[in-house]
């Protein structure tokens, strides 16, 4: 039901389902050509407390002192590092999301296009058997 509400007020489709690994902080969804896993940040609270606590030390000058820039998961395509997912609101309910930007780079696996997980609880963990989803406009 979550996934026809989205598609015809975002203009969004969904791909295959995500689902949990025995591995409490990994998920993974499979594609005929190959899979995706999603790897949880384990420095993300920490790094978040930094940034709150006015820390501007070089490591954390990429986030540019805005804890959304901290990614949640680290996504790789067939076992190499290809995108991030970053947290986000939607504008009208103020609903969690997560944000896979694109990311194509020359002999690298990559992601050629922006793909969204809106069924994330209020910590932005992803729920089983989520959609992965990308805009059709």
């Amino acid at each position: 039901m979550t996934d026809k509400i989205k598609i015809e007020e975002y203009g969004m489709t969904s791909t295959n389902k995500i689902f949990r690994t025995k591995d409490e902080d990994r998920f993974m969804i499979k594609f005929p050509r190959g899979n995706w896993t999603f790897f949880f940040n384990k420095f993300r609270n920490e790094t978040i407390a930094r940034i709150n606590d006015g820390d501007e030390s070089e490591e954390l000058q990429g986030y540019k002192g805005n804890i959304n820039n901290v990614p949640v998961y680290s996504v790789y395509k067939n076992g190499r590092k290809a995108s991030i997912a970053l947290p986000r609101y939607t504008k009208e309910e103020n609903n969690p999301y997560l944000f896979i930007p694109k990311n194509k780079q020359p002999f690298k696996p990559g992601i050629i296009k922006n793909y969204y997980i809106f069924d994330v609880d209020d910590e932005f963990n992803i729920k089983h058997m989520a959609s992965l989803m990308f805009s059709i406009k």
